[in-house]
């Protein structure tokens, strides 16, 4: 009895270390789009809003409402690419709570953004 009390308090405590670890975090469009300014260093200009509904799923996008405000942790961004002289879509990934948690893969139905275009 004393092993299985044991197991359940450590189970327990792990748990929430382990759900954090998951990086389910949330941003605004407009935040997401500053973070991506901020972190990429060939893009000049970004443009982010929520996946479109047909894609969420293959992304794992989930959102939430803070107050009055839909939160996501996946975004469709437009980049300007200092780069190409053009732009190009990604898709934001918010993998942690502070400015360099978000990381940008290539858009796969068109005009997606290299790792070149991205960091120059």
């Amino acid at each position: 009895m004393l092993r299985l009390s044991f197991v359940l308090v450590l189970a327990a405590l792990i748990t929430p270390v382990v759900a954090l670890g998951h990086g389910n975090w949330f941003a605004t469009a407009a935040a997401t789009a500053q973070d991506v300014e901020a972190k990429y260093s060939a893009v000049a200009a970004a443009n982010c809003r929520a996946l479109p509904s047909w894609a969420r799923a293959r992304f794992g996008a989930q959102s939430q409402i803070r107050g009055t405000v839909r939160t996501w942790n996946h975004f469709l961004c437009a980049v300007y690419s200092t780069w190409l002289d053009d732009t190009c879509l990604a898709v934001a990934h918010h993998v942690g709570q502070d400015r360099d948690g978000v990381n940008l893969t290539s858009w796969p139905y068109g005009n997606g953004c290299t790792t070149r275009a991205l960091w120059g």
